[in-house]
């Protein structure tokens, strides 16, 4: 609408019908040439030339909610992400959306609680889209697709669903029936990653090491072999620990509630103090990098050094871990390598449906070799 004086006079919006009309061609051919990464038709140049002056004469303007809608599903991306995401799972996300903007997919993003994951997921597939990246928390992975996987097998038949973040070496049963319905998983062998650390802490001198978020309700402190009462996914890494020869206690009080690391308050931190005390050459696994940090801290208040007194170990090597006093141990988790993965997956087809990684211990001072120490004293 435009004004001359006191007279509003309406202009006349142009359609696709009257552009191709003025140019002499069709509307599809006018459909290639605003849009040609989604259109197979060849147009010439000349008469792409000749629509490309009238559109501009016109100053018409395409609706990209309806070129949206014109594409097809394959050129659509669908992420799926659950809320209380841990760090690592966090910057793989902010990575995965950046990459995929950067390149112009559209993309439709649905966030859920844990419990409403297959829910979320049905929601996507109902919308059309045809690739999507499911991110989930390790923990709550198995118990999820486990209790939908009838729906999720379902929905993957000639679709392309990748799991990012799968808990490898939980459940190989499970993890044989995803693959064989054509799903791809990408996540961590977490078990194996803790095997490794196990060996590693008795190669340097440490004899126990306590879970602090790990609570046995049949003894409150050293785990015995029977591990069937635990958690399933801590259970495993309690396992995993166990195999290397080292001895494993739970952390957790039996009477206090799980809560977010962030929420423990000074009950904990004096239980979890007391056991480190009754405990010689102890290493603290935190779970992450944020809690390991906590616990050195709150250590430090109840006068308890690391790594003098005992060792904390993180997990997520995040970036800041180094830069810490003391700078925090932990066990890295190869963010970007599973995000390209994701990525290259999401674009092209692949035969292989597993992409299992193992995380990398890297040692900073939150841990010491006791071997090296007793030789120097």
């Amino acid at each position: 609408m435009s004004h001359v004086g006191h007279k509003f006079i309406i202009m006349p919006v142009n359609s696709l019908s009257d552009i191709a009309r003025e140019a002499g061609v069709s509307r599809r051919t006018v459909t290639a040439v605003i849009n040609p990464e989604t259109s197979r038709r060849h147009v010439s140049k000349r008469a792409a030339e000749k629509v490309k002056a009238i559109l501009e004469k016109t100053g018409y303007l395409p609706s990209y909610a309806a070129l949206r809608l014109r594409r097809s599903a394959a050129d659509i991306a669908g992420i799926l992400q659950t809320t209380f995401l841990s760090q690592h799972v966090h910057q793989a996300v902010n990575s995965i959306f950046y990459q995929l903007t950067e390149t112009d997919v559209n993309i439709e993003t649905i966030s859920t609680r844990p419990v409403k994951s297959a829910e979320g997921l049905k929601k996507l597939i109902s919308r059309g889209v045809r690739r999507v990246i499911w991110i989930l928390e390790a923990d709550s992975a198995e118990q999820i697709i486990s209790e939908n996987l009838h729906l999720i097998t379902a929905l993957a038949e000639g679709r392309r669903i990748i799991i990012y973040n799968y808990p490898f070496g939980q459940n190989p049963k499970l993890e044989k029936t995803l693959t064989a319905s054509g799903i791809y998983l990408i996540g961590i062998n977490r078990p194996r990653s803790y095997h490794r650390l196990g060996k590693f802490l008795i190669k340097t001198g440490y004899k126990a090491v306590l879970l602090p978020l790990l609570k046995n309700h049949v003894n409150e402190k050293k785990l015995q072999d029977d591990v069937s009462h635990l958690n399933s996914y801590k259970n495993k890494i309690a396992a995993a620990l166990k195999k290397t020869g080292i001895a494993v206690y739970c952390g957790h009080p039996v009477n206090m509630p799980y809560r977010m690391p962030g929420e423990y308050g000074k009950d904990f931190f004096d239980a979890l103090v007391r056991q480190v005390r009754e405990l010689e050459h102890c290493a603290v696994c935190a779970g992450d990098d944020i809690f390991a940090a906590r616990i050195i801290s709150e250590m430090a208040l109840r006068r308890i050094l690391v790594p003098q007194d005992a060792a904390v170990i993180g997990q997520d090597n995040l970036a800041w871990c180094e830069y810490f006093k003391p700078g925090i141990t932990s066990l890295g988790i190869p963010v970007q390598k599973m995000v390209n993965n994701t990525l290259t997956l999401l674009n092209k087809e692949h035969s292989k449906k597993r992409y299992e990684y193992t995380m990398e211990i890297i040692p900073r001072q939150s841990h010491r070799s006791i071997h090296c120490s007793l030789k120097c004293s």
